[in-house]
């Protein structure tokens, strides 16, 4: 009997059965056929492993570790034998930087292995504790852990389509960055859900998810960059959705929910050089929606609403940035409160809509003495709509501080009202100077 081999063989099927036209195949050609399929061996080990370049001669003894096998049977029961299974194969080799986890792995020695996702951790900070650096890739799950704390650099931590009860604190870290796509995580404690803090500079990113927490949905910390893309932060008790202390951070489709505490809350606390794009703000408190911005903040697309003021300054931080194609409406307050040291805010093509006034200038009032030395207001308002309730487009205090004279740029916006007796009642479309000295009101004057 001959041994042909794979290309012999499939030449002889097309000349007897492929090509034959209409010609009935006869008996001793099929016979032909199957006798030497039957007689090659085609489950041997070359056949097998030809992809790993395995060199294999049917008719020598070694490459059968035995005598040649005279049947089908034996040749494929020593095939199998020399084809470890998929869990011997990764274990033979794994990666020492991806760590799995599943909410039916093991924490216990021996029962989990890095690198091999069929013996996974049971805990995510197990798994992050045994990689120097690199990945830990959560197979889905629920999971109850207090905190998670992550102290590694060049770090990713792939936690898509999970639930998480817990918080995670990145502390010290260079270089991270976190997929939540599809999961959601609740803080079980009085800590952030997410945090950020330690190394200045370092760079973080955060994609997905939906962060819940009493008090601080996400904390990002002073000289922390930050991306966070395409998150939710809620905040349900007496806190922010998003607490940036002095820090950098860039913010696109995101979804805020500042709280519900009447006097602490805020969807956006303190950023600094930072961009917001495509971003909703919603306050279901009475207090504020995002206040506290400090220099160089950019708002592209974003959307306010709030039961108290959409957005304000206070203390010595006061309110600054720049607002493009923003819409911005309190329900119950004034649109924009001008408090605290707030200057340097440009407003582009935005509507801007008061359920009392729509700016609130009454901090600004030479009777509050603090505000003394503070750096006059510049404002500008370009193409915007202002829309102002029960109060008026600009609510002015009855004196200025001399300190707080400043420049203002009103120019082609609409208003659904006339301006109060201080300010012309007519559309203001040149630059507007207010040049008073203390104790006297000259308003936003045309000129």
């Amino acid at each position: 009997m001959s041994q042909e081999t794979r290309t012999s063989l499939k030449t002889l099927i097309d000349n007897y059965i492929t090509t034959n036209g209409n010609k009935d195949i006869t008996g001793a050609q099929l016979n032909e056929i199957l006798t030497n399929i039957i007689d090659s061996g085609f489950l041997q080990l070359d056949e097998l492993r030809t992809a790993l370049s395995t060199s294999y001669d049917p008719a020598t003894p070694a490459n059968w570790n035995a005598t040649i096998p005279t049947e089908v049977k034996a040749a494929l029961d020593q095939a199998i034998s020399r084809v470890v299974t998929v869990e011997n194969s990764i274990s033979t080799n794994p990666s020492d930087n991806i760590a799995y986890v599943s909410d039916t792995g093991s924490d216990v020695v021996g029962e989990y292995e890095i690198g091999n996702p069929l013996k996974p951790f049971l805990t995510i900070q197990s798994a992050v504790n045994a990689v120097t650096s690199g990945i830990v890739k959560v197979l889905g799950g629920t999971y109850t852990e207090s905190l998670i704390t992550v102290q590694k650099n060049n770090f990713f931590l792939d936690c898509q389509g999970v639930t998480l009860n817990g918080s995670i604190w990145f502390k010290d870290c260079i270089d991270v960055g976190a997929d939540f796509t599809g999961s959601e995580v609740i803080s079980t404690s009085s800590a952030p859900t997410l945090r950020f803090s330690g190394t200045a500079g370092s760079k973080k990113k955060v994609t997905g998810g939906k962060f819940t927490q009493s008090t601080n949905a996400v904390n990002v910390c002073t000289g922390n960059d930050a991306n966070l893309i395409s998150c939710e932060f809620v905040a349900t008790g007496t806190a922010y959705g998003v607490s940036l202390i002095d820090s950098k951070v860039l913010l696109s489709t995101v979804k805020t929910d500042g709280g519900v505490n009447v006097n602490n809350n805020g969807c956006v606390y303190r950023c600094v050089d930072s961009i917001f794009s495509l971003c909703i703000f919603e306050d279901t408190g009475t207090g504020r929606n995002c206040y506290n911005t400090k220099e160089f903040n950019t708002f592209y697309n974003c959307f306010f609403k709030s039961d108290g003021v959409c957005i304000k300054g206070e203390s010595n931080i006061g309110l600054k940035g720049k607002f493009v194609g923003c819409e911005m409406e309190s329900l119950s307050n004034y649109c924009v409160d001008m408090a605290g040291n707030s200057n340097k805010l440009a407003f582009y093509k935005c509507k801007l809509i008061g359920s009392t006034d729509t700016f609130d200038l009454s901090d600004l009032s030479s009777s509050v003495s603090a505000r003394t030395g503070f750096t006059p207001i510049t404002t500008i308002l370009d193409n915007c709509e202002m829309f102002a309730g029960t109060g008026d487009i600009f609510n002015e205090p009855t004196s200025y501080d001399a300190a707080d004279t400043g420049v203002t740029l009103v120019k082609y916006c609409t208003y659904n009202k006339d301006f109060t007796a201080s300010i012309p009642s007519k559309l203001i479309e040149e630059y507007v100077i207010n040049t008073g000295a203390t104790g006297t009101n000259t308003g936003l004057q045309n000129i």
